[in-house]
């Protein structure tokens, strides 16, 4: 289909996601299949609870070292994340493009106002709030695709 139309098959990269930096098992495992992976930005936030309920206190910059030894490593703005847990993001823009320009990140996703619908229940609104600029509504599918990952013995 794609060469029909004259454009080439691109080629589909899997990442793994990875829950922390913190050394263990998994950031083991991911330095030995050398596979590129994905860190989300609250997987580095600092909290404090002082005052009865979680408050924002900057990145955990200290876990990137951590990173060493991946083969690549990408950073997610954690849009779904904040928007479901603390209803915005705790972190300015500029904090998040501070924490991208901290490690040289493959690449870092933008901040995004994600649409799924635990988020962003009224389909409609989802559907037509965004606009091309010609006036068109803009909608966008996605497709999941899948791939069998070689699983390499971490022990």
């Amino acid at each position: 289909m794609l060469l029909a139309r004259g454009l080439s098959p691109m080629a589909i990269e899997i990442m793994v996601g990875l829950p922390h930096l913190r050394e263990g098992p998994i950031l083991n495992c991911a330095r030995v299949m050398q596979v590129p992976t994905l860190i989300s930005a609250n997987a580095l936030s600092r909290w404090h609870r002082s005052k009865g309920w979680p408050e924002w206190q900057g990145w955990r910059l200290d876990l990137l070292k951590n990173a060493g030894g991946l083969s690549r490593i990408a950073l997610d703005s954690a849009g779904f994340v904040a928007l479901s847990r603390y209803s915005a993001y705790p972190w300015a823009t500029e904090d998040y493009l501070d924490l991208a320009a901290s490690y040289p990140f493959r690449w870092f996703a933008s901040m995004d106002y994600c649409v799924e619908p635990e988020i962003a229940p009224d389909r409609e609104e989802v559907a037509t709030g965004f606009r091309e600029p010609s006036g068109s509504t803009a909608i966008a599918g996605a497709a999941l695709m899948t791939a069998a990952l070689p699983i390499a013995s971490c022990r």
